[in-house]
């Protein structure tokens, strides 16, 4: 089957021209003068061969951070992405499990590994449900960024630290020396004391824009507010309808330019479950999948998004 489309995404950016499909996969890429009858035009649309999640934790039951995983899991993991449109990826895994990760060899029915990310991780202590399931990380410093980049095998290339954390400047200058790309979140700053931060010590992304900022505030905005007026911070967006509202996903488009804006999806090893309770730590916590498929804790937090990114990205 012959696809034409004036807008195909391919390595080499944009182009004008035919898809021919074969067996589900794409087969060739053709430009405008190739002489061929297209059996479906999609000229005026995009096509691309599938999406990039920067910021997900697992999927139907795959990479549960209590109980742990192997490669063969982490494998079935990739592969269910690559089904469900993510052909291409930066999940966060606690640190505990990079040596599962460090020892997989990409596959070509799998969504493309691009390195980890390493998100929750360094919380402040209002946003730390997430820590209490999964037990404490360690004490940010310059070593600990050091330790994590070995035993990560340098595919850390992402990671979200709170800045009021003790030691936040200097692991963020010494994350940015290794070429890892840090966000804010989970955090509780003021407006005045983020931007005074972000003069000396430049973060890259808000972490779930919206999510874990503290207050949005007439005589105070914030994290969320401040970032937002930045022109250089990428903003994360969960398009579920869930973590923000229309009209909060409105105000981030007015304020951010699209190419600063990151599709996320969030999704966690609850998410595409069915609905239920489920016990998730010997009894100690409990985390439920309610009929509204919203994934919420014992204090009726939110904890993670139900959907895929191709879900997400159908519900703009």
């Amino acid at each position: 089957m012959w696809l034409k489309c004036d807008q195909i995404l391919t390595e080499q950016g944009f182009i004008s021209g035919f898809i021919n499909i074969e067996n589900q996969w794409i087969h060739k890429i053709e430009s405008a003068d190739f002489d061929v009858i297209p059996d479906m035009d999609f000229s005026g649309h995009i096509i691309i061969p599938g999406l990039i999640d920067i910021h997900l934790h697992g999927y139907k039951g795959l990479l549960n951070p209590i109980v742990g995983f192997d490669l063969v899991e982490f494998e079935l993991f990739l592969n269910e992405l690559a089904y469900q449109g993510t052909t291409a990826c930066l999940p966060s895994i606690e640190p505990e499990f990079y040596p599962v990760v460090t020892s997989y060899r990409q596959q070509d029915n799998h969504s493309m590994l691009m390195g980890l990310n390493l998100e929750a991780y360094f919380s402040c202590e209002k946003y730390q449900t997430f820590r209490n399931f999964v037990g404490q990380p360690m004490q940010l410093s310059v070593a600990t960024v050091d330790e994590l980049m070995t035993q990560s095998n340098h595919l850390l290339k992402y990671v979200m630290i709170a800045p009021e954390l003790k030691h936040a400047k200097e692991a963020i200058l010494r994350f940015k020396e290794y070429g890892v790309s840090v966000a804010v979140g989970h955090t509780t700053m003021s407006a005045d004391q983020f931007k005074k931060f972000q003069q000396d010590t430049p973060f890259d992304a808000l972490t779930h824009t919206g999510n874990n900022m503290g207050s949005f505030h007439q005589r105070d905005v914030g994290v969320l507010g401040a970032g937002l007026l930045h022109d250089t911070l990428m903003a994360e967006v969960i398009t579920d309808m869930v973590h923000l509202s229309p009209d909060m996903i409105e105000i981030i488009l007015k304020l951010k330019t699209p190419d600063r804006c990151l599709l996320i999806s969030d999704s966690v090893f609850l998410s595409g479950l069915p609905p239920q309770t489920y016990n998730i730590n010997q009894g100690k916590n409990n985390l439920h999948v309610g009929d509204d498929l919203i994934i919420r804790d014992f204090n009726g937090d939110i904890q993670g998004c139900y959907q895929t990114l191709f879900e997400n990205t159908m519900t703009l």
